[in-house]
Formats: C-alpha cells, structure tokens, sequence
C-alpha cells in the first residue's frame, strides 16, 4: 500500500465513526435487533411470551388485565366462573321449605303438619285430610262426622252416631246425646234426656231421665198412669 492509499484510509475511518457510540438505539449485541425489542420489530416493546404480538399470553385482548375472553375475569381463575349452589333451590314441593345453607348448599326441610293444595303435609308429601281415617287437617281439625282422636297417628275418626264417641263439645247428631264421651239415644222412655232437658212426647225430664206415667210426669199414651195415678186435665200423672 503507498502511502497516499494509508492516509486516505486513516481519513475515512475517522469520518465514519463507531456505529455503537453516537446512536442510542443502535444494537449492540449483534443479534440485527434493538436492544430491548427483542422481538426485532424495532417498536421498543418486550415480547416476554415470544410469539411476536407483545403482549402476556392469557391476554389475548391486549389490553393487560390478563382478560383474553373480556367477561371480566381473570383466564384460569376458576372460582369466578364456578354456578352459584344456591341459585335454584325451589323443589316445587309444597311440602318443603327451601333454604340455603350458608350460601354452599340447598335444603329443602319438612312441613309436615302444614296446609298444603291437597290437604295437609305428612313429612314431605301433600295428602288429603278431614274425612274418617283420612288424616288430620292443620290444626288437627276433621270435616264434621269426624273427630281428630288419635293424635299419635293424628288421624280423623268417625263421630256423633249412636255408638260412636262425641264429636268436638260433646256434640251428638240429632236424637243422641254424649253420656261418657259416647253419642246415646236420648229422650225416650227411660232414656236420658236430650239437650235441654227435653223428652219425646209423652215423656217427662225427671232426674235427667226420660219417664212418663209417674207422678209428676206425663201421662204415657197421653191418658196413661201408673196405678193410683190419674191423667190430669193438664196431661200429668197426679196422686187421686
């Protein structure tokens, strides 16, 4: 090389300059991208997944709240997207209250006892009631004829007939009345008398019972008294 050539040279190396020393963004490494853009799209930002995009996977929005689906919670979080244990309850029972248990779990809890459309609930199913041997309405209340009697079954039994035990206070059909908690013919010759201390016609309420021909009493058939009575004008047996 002549020396004219080693100058020209020694010039144009000092005109150049070092590439890494007066730019800032140069790249320094090597790589042919900018420092801190290492996806080499030269826009400065980091693709920390290295797909090219510059953003997070798991935000496939882009918008960094790690959203990719946009229903406001976090992608892989799966307690929020879980269904809510209490959000249908209801058994469409009528036998059952619905509750929910500390916001974890459904219950669906006995009425038994309660009024339901068919009757009345027994544990958890709705059957009819109030009719002989049918069950106890709520309040154990019977149609009338029937009396809620065995309240361990609490089951309604037939009442109010000759025979039959008395209906709620002691109330009898009529012709009967309750003597000893059972409904008894009532009013006739020496039967007891009826409510109201009544008897058949031709009979008289004497003692609590029904008699005729006595003194004191009606005459029987209407002119009829026991012997040394008379049938007074007025229809009672007297002393002659």
């Amino acid at each position: 090389m002549t020396l004219r050539s080693l100058l020209f040279a020694v010039l144009l190396i000092g005109c150049t300059g070092d590439p890494g020393r007066d730019d800032p963004d140069a790249e320094v490494d090597g790589d042919a991208d900018v420092d801190a853009d290492i996806d080499g799209d030269t826009d400065g930002d980091v693709d920390a997944d290295g797909d090219g995009d510059g953003d997070v996977d798991g935000d496939a929005d882009g918008d960094g709240d790690g959203d990719s689906d946009g229903d406001g919670d976090v992608d892989g979080d799966a307690d929020a997207d879980e269904p809510d244990p209490c959000a249908d309850c209801d058994d469409e029972n009528p036998c059952t209250e619905d509750i929910c248990r500390d916001g974890l779990m459904c219950d669906n809890l006995s009425l038994d006892g309660a009024a339901c459309p068919d009757g009345v609930c027994r544990y958890d199913s709705c059957e009819p009631c109030g009719a002989p041997t049918q069950l106890c309405c709520e309040g154990e209340t019977c149609n009338d004829g029937a009396i809620c009697n065995d309240r361990a079954a609490a089951r309604c039994e037939a009442c109010g007939r000759d025979g039959q035990q008395c209906c709620e206070a002691n109330a009898c059909a009529d012709g009967l009345r309750c003597i000893s908690g059972e409904c008894e013919p009532c009013g006739g010759d020496g039967e007891a008398c009826c409510i109201g201390y009544t008897c058949d016609t031709h009979f008289w309420c004497l003692d609590g019972t029904c008699q005729c021909g006595v003194e004191g009493a009606a005459c029987c058939g209407g002119d009829w008294c026991e012997m040394g009575l008379y049938c007074s004008g007025s229809g009672m047996c007297r002393d002659r």
